[in-house]
């Protein structure tokens, strides 16, 4: 385990929240991070990215999961579907990839 200055105890391994780790457990991994130094932190989920580098590569991991699959346009259904594209600007990006909440 991890301890901040402020001796919270962080769990680095998947666990349900408990009211010690509330404010430091990421939702979507189950695992706490310690948010000190965090490039950005998303408000709904937890998670924190702790540089601009780690959310461009999470946001470019989601792109690419859901291009893999891409959904026709129910209005034209023969038109090809229209595939996202990363982002590489991380000041471009306004949700969470992980959980899709504005940040």
């Amino acid at each position: 385990m991890v301890t901040d200055p402020n001796a919270r105890v962080f769990t680095p391994w998947p666990h349900e929240p408990t009211d010690a780790c509330t404010l430091v457990h990421c939702h979507t991994h189950n695992v706490d991070e310690p948010e000190y130094d965090a490039y950005r932190v998303c408000g709904e989920c937890s998670h924190v990215f702790p540089t601009a580098a780690a959310l461009l590569a999470d946001q470019a991991a989601l792109v690419k999961r859901l291009n893999a699959n891409p959904i026709a346009d129910p209005r034209s259904p023969d038109a090809p579907p229209v595939l996202m594209e990363a982002a590489t600007d991380p000041d471009t990006i306004w949700s969470c990839p992980h959980c899709a909440h504005d940040f």
